[in-house]
């Protein structure tokens, strides 16, 4: 109703519109920004200039930014993404020169602040706001705003949409300028990619090695990148030759391993290893290595699964070895390999009930405590985890 009243005293009195005072409007943005959405609102209708409606515009997206970083105002206002994307597109329409492409740089700085924010705090965002984010990744060329779509897609479980996304933030970064921004951006893109292809293998292993190479250009632009930003980019580096096994020659794997894990407590890199080693001739090191991953992570599913993969492993080669015994061998070497399963079988059982014990919803740990249970005749236990793997399944 208000924005009507003004326009129809602008069009029947225009001698009574003034021109905006934008640093007044600039300096009530960040003071406050919830009563400055309204006067910039009326600020517009009396803009008589192309370059001050590209200012108000990209002021007012600034302004419905910084207000939602208040919660209670954001849950109020659920349509606040949406607008932010009208007014950055007006700006855009409107603008005339580089001072206002300046003045939206700085509001989507803030709309990337916010919602990051809302991200990071768990706070609920409006249905529509990977595809408004999507939208303000190719209005504005910025690509956080693909970065923090994939962040809302994996907060929702849509795992695939995720992948997506985090593509589209590579695809972009590689057009930009080599900085801070496109270091971390590469980095947060390949982890995310990276796990989805050593834990659901449905990214191609080309990609990956595709931002490994992307990861270890991007180490010559560290100038300004935290020490933790810093030391995720090394741990991917080191990560990326131990899961995909060839990609450089075992013994450069190796040594960049151990020279990370000489002075890192890196349980992700120790389970990494331990799978390494394990793809290996001979597997010599392996369950030292899952080990080492359990010490420093206790309660790390990684390690624990690891380990109880690997005595699940070592219960096959033993139980292969028992049956390619001769009738008429030796009754004592049947009993060392009997009983040596046995024990290979309790080793994963711990590990793996333990692995429940900390996600409950974690089908491998699930599938696999079917099966020693199964071994040990434990038909109870046995019982128990088949209902709870078919519940899983939806079965």
């Amino acid at each position: 109703m208000r924005t009507v009243l003004l326009s129809m005293l602008l069009l029947s009195a225009p001698a009574l519109a003034k021109k905006p005072n934008v640093g007044a409007l600039s300096a009530a943005t960040e003071k406050r920004p919830a009563d400055a959405v309204g006067d910039l609102d009326a600020a517009i209708l009396k803009a008589k200039s192309d370059k001050d409606l590209a200012v108000l515009h990209a002021l007012r997206a600034q302004a419905l930014a910084t207000a939602s970083l208040d919660a209670a105002w954001a849950d109020t206002h659920p349509a606040w993404l949406s607008e932010v994307l009208a007014s950055l597109r007006a700006s855009a329409e409107a603008d005339v020169g580089d001072a206002r492409a300046l003045q939206r740089n700085l509001a989507v700085q803030r709309v990337i602040e916010s919602v990051s924010t809302a991200i990071n705090e768990k706070r609920p965002l409006p249905p529509e706001t990977t595809s408004v984010l999507g939208v303000l990744a190719s209005v504005t060329q910025v690509p956080w705003f693909h970065n923090l779509a994939g962040m809302v897609h994996l907060r929702a479980d849509d795992y695939p949409a995720a992948v997506l996304a985090y593509r589209k933030t590579v695809e972009m970064v590689v057009e930009i300028p080599p900085s801070v921004d496109s270091v971390i951006l590469t980095l947060s893109s390949a982890q995310v990619l990276g796990y989805f292809f050593g834990g659901f293998g449905d990214v191609d292993p080309n990609e990956v090695v595709a931002l490994y190479v992307a990861v270890g250009a991007a180490q010559s632009h560290l100038s300004g990148v935290s020490a933790d930003e810093h030391a995720d980019i090394e741990r991917f580096l080191v990560w990326v030759p131990l899961v995909l096994v060839g990609l450089e020659t075992p013994e450069a794997t190796l040594a960049k391993a151990q020279a990370h894990l000489a002075t890192n407590p890196d349980a992700t890199i120790w389970a990494a290893l331990g799978a390494y080693l394990e793809s290996q001739a001979g597997g010599e090191g392996a369950e030292q290595a899952y080990k080492k991953a359990v010490e420093i992570e206790p309660d790390g599913l990684g390690g624990r699964l690891a380990l109880g993969s690997f005595y699940m492993g070592q219960v096959l080669v033993r139980s292969q070895a028992l049956n390619e015994l001769p009738i008429s061998g030796s009754q004592e070497e049947a009993k060392v390999l009997t009983d040596e399963i046995r024990a290979l079988n309790e080793k994963a059982r711990a590990h793996l009930e333990h692995a429940y014990g900390v996600s409950p919803d974690n089908v491998t740990a699930v599938i696999g405590l079917v099966q020693v249970c199964a071994a040990l005749e434990d038909m109870e236990a046995y019982k128990l985890y088949k209902d709870r793997l078919m519940v899983l399944r939806g079965q």
